[in-house]
């Protein structure tokens, strides 16, 4: 394992106006007293005896005083004339020359360690900003697996900083080298004069900053607290232990304990944290992800949340699992079963699966989603073949969690209605021709699906989006369902196509029929030249 230091080399200030020498400052960390140095990386080098430097720096920094001061240290030759070599060229460059000083690789022996000397932009525009980002981030390539890295930006641009930040949370949390940041230093030389010294501060608690967002971001994403549980473990104990048993039981998809432990996380609110951050993440993070579940719902509406919140996380087999599991929660509690009863859960899938049982109910439609779905769970789960490809699987889920949605969360006295087989039978006419305009061998067609009742076709703007579009769908079958509880219908749909498909698939995993009119188009043509086309009503057909 070698110690890193990656320290910044800016153009410093002169020690006198004849001289292109630094200024030397007396640096301190702590209550330890450092000494003179003309810059902090020869001070740090010193201090924690560092095996390797790799100094960061313009082509206009003063090279040839880290040249000249780290031979002298380390007792070595200076060339002469590669000093004057590198002095002229730093002194005489600007922010357009290009990324090369002379004698780079005698900086580098005189620093030691297999030491680098990285030239970057000043970082004026865009590009260049993009040029020293890419620069930083390389800086990763020199260092080896179990190398403890300590960093300096006191000699800086102020917006390098900023770049090393980019480099340091990729190590910390990308790269697969096991590298150990222990110290990131700033040298306060703006203080000095106040002080008689610089102090050297250590800004590493600025990386926990950085731990608590992405931990806040795993769990609010993915539902993984194990991060911020290891960061307020020090807090609060109690907390922490909630916060990985949740984790936990997310993982194992363990939806019954799920639902008791949010009821306790719930009741996390602010506790007395010994800094303010946990307080600030915590808590709103935790109350924002249990706020989607509606811990107190019945078991199905909960786990019904959670198969939404896993289908929205892109835990699709997680989601067809737990989507399941919610239709037959939903039948046991019906029936006043109880849902937490193997041999009663078993009773619920035998009537989801068209099975007869004296006495007992079950919504046809729900059925229907139930048989949609089990094929897709079964290839997920148990590598049984399906035709579906993949997106047609994710769609089949996100259509069957909406559809049924629409039945476990409606009222309780509408949702315990038995099914009744003898309903009144209609005939919903969803289409931009009302039933007083048909022609008379239509309207006797339709006599073969009961009362005709006309529903306005909603105006589909050209422009809408797919997401006006979805709204719009879902008020449709909201209506069209809500008619279905008290009546057996049938669905008249001609319209807009990319509605009227959106609306026939739902419809149809809701085991609603649909039928479409098909006619016949007759063409004659006036005394003047100018065509009539008259169509007439041939038959239903079913979607």
């Amino acid at each position: 394992m070698a110690k890193v230091l990656i320290s910044f080399l800016g153009t410093g200030s002169f020690a006198s106006k004849e001289t292109r020498t630094y200024r030397t400052a007396n640096y301190h960390m702590g209550e330890q007293v450092l000494g003179d140095y003309p810059f902090i990386s020869a001070a740090l080098r010193k201090h924690y005896v560092i095996d390797r430097i790799l100094l960061v720096g313009t082509v206009h920094s003063m090279w040839e005083e880290v040249y000249r001061w780290f031979c002298e240290d380390s007792k070595q030759m200076i060339d002469e004339d590669a000093y004057i070599s590198i002095a002229d060229t730093c002194e005489n460059t600007n922010y357009l020359s290009e990324l090369s000083i002379p004698h780079k690789d005698l900086i580098e022996q005189a620093m030691g360690g297999d030491s680098k000397v990285v030239l970057i932009k000043y970082g004026l525009d865009e590009e260049e900003i993009k040029t020293n980002t890419d620069i930083i981030l390389g800086l990763q390539k020199y260092l080896r697996n179990g190398d403890e890295l300590i960093v300096d930006v006191t000699h800086s641009f102020r917006s390098l900083p900023l770049f090393m930040m980019n480099l340091l949370i990729y190590l910390k949390n990308v790269c697969q080298k096991k590298i150990s940041l222990t110290h990131i230093h700033y040298g306060m030389l703006d203080i000095s004069k106040e002080l008689g010294y610089a102090p050297i501060i250590d800004l590493k608690s600025m990386m926990d900053v950085n731990d608590w967002i992405t931990g806040a971001y795993s769990f609010s994403e993915f539902g993984n607290a194990y991060k911020i549980s290891k960061l307020v473990e020090g807090e609060d104990r109690n907390v922490s232990t909630l916060l990985v048993e949740f984790s936990n039981l997310m993982n194992l998809n363990h939806l019954h304990a799920i639902q008791k432990i949010a009821q306790r996380l719930a009741s996390i609110k602010n506790n007395n944290y010994l800094t303010l951050i946990p307080e600030l993440t915590i808590t709103p993070i935790v109350q924002s992800f249990i706020s989607q579940f509606g811990v107190g719902d019945t078991h199905s509406l909960f786990q019904l949340k959670v198969a939404r919140w896993q289908l929205d996380h892109r835990k699709y087999a997680q989601a067809f699992l737990t989507a399941q599991e919610s239709m037959i929660t939903y039948v046991c509690e019906q029936n006043k079963w109880e849902w937490d009863n193997f041999d009663m859960r078993e009773k619920a899938k035998a009537l989801l699966s068209y099975q007869f049982i004296p006495g007992a109910r079950c919504d046809k439609s729900l059925r229907k989603l139930y048989q949609n779905l089990k094929p897709l769970r079964n290839c997920t789960a148990h590598s049984i073949e399906t035709t579906k490809n993949v997106p047609e699987m994710i769609r089949i889920l996100n259509t069957c969690i909406s559809s049924i949605e629409l039945i476990i969360s409606q009222p309780n006295e509408i949702r315990r209605k038995p099914v009744d087989d003898t309903r009144k039978r209609i005939l919903i006419n969803y289409s931009n021709h009302p039933s007083q305009e048909w022609y008379i061998n239509q309207l006797e067609a339709a006599k073969e699906f009961g009362e005709i009742i006309d529903l306005p076709f909603p105006n589909i703007s050209p422009s809408a989006s797919e997401k006006d579009l979805k709204s719009v769908v879902n008020q449709s079958i909201q209506k069209i369902t809500s008619m279905d509880k008290a009546n057996s219908i049938t669905v008249h749909i001609m319209g807009e196509m990319t509605f009227t498909f959106a609306v026939v698939t739902r419809l149809k995993e809701l085991g609603i029929r649909c039928v479409a009119s098909t006619t016949e188009r007759k063409t004659t043509y006036n005394d003047d030249g100018t065509k009539l086309s008259e169509f007439s009503f041939v038959r239903f057909r079913e979607y």
